[in-house]
């Protein structure tokens, strides 16, 4: 009877560290969140350059997709520029984020899907972002979309 009070216990108190720790990360998850917000928000009012304002302006960004591996914050700039000339080709942008997980201070993974909307059609998939906190903001190092 004892063991099963103790462990009782221990199953409780670890629970109300999880909650803790979910609780400490809700303002990075809400700055996240806002961040992918505005990026919807500028990519809808066709700014690319707006949109490309949270991806770390660094030759060591990285954009994977069905293409392969693209490096550099002007190169992935110049792709988005490339495959989307037009206001009808960037159609209308949305987000559905599944998690985002803060690893650390200064580390976090966000799972999603992406959707496009064109007058007749609709193309989407999904998303794997890596953000890094530099200099207390929040920067996508790596986008994996397909």
């Amino acid at each position: 009877m004892k063991k099963q009070r103790f462990f009782i216990f221990i199953i409780c108190l670890l629970g109300l560290f999880n909650s803790n720790a979910q609780q400490h990360h809700q303002p990075e998850k809400a700055a996240i969140k806002a961040i992918l917000q505005q990026q919807v928000f500028a990519w809808n009012q066709r700014n690319i350059e707006g949109f490309m304002k949270y991806y770390w302006n660094s030759p060591d960004l990285r954009f994977v997709s069905k293409k392969g591996i693209t490096y550099g914050w002007e190169n992935i700039k110049n792709n988005y520029h490339k495959n989307y000339p037009t206001d009808s080709s960037m159609g209308s942008l949305s987000f559905e984020i599944t998690a985002i997980d803060i690893l650390n201070k200064t580390d976090a993974l966000v799972l999603g899907s992406w959707k496009i909307k064109h007058d007749v059609s609709e193309v989407g998939g999904y998303f794997t972002l890596h953000f890094k906190k530099i200099k207390k903001v929040w920067y996508i190092v790596m986008d994996h979309t397909s």
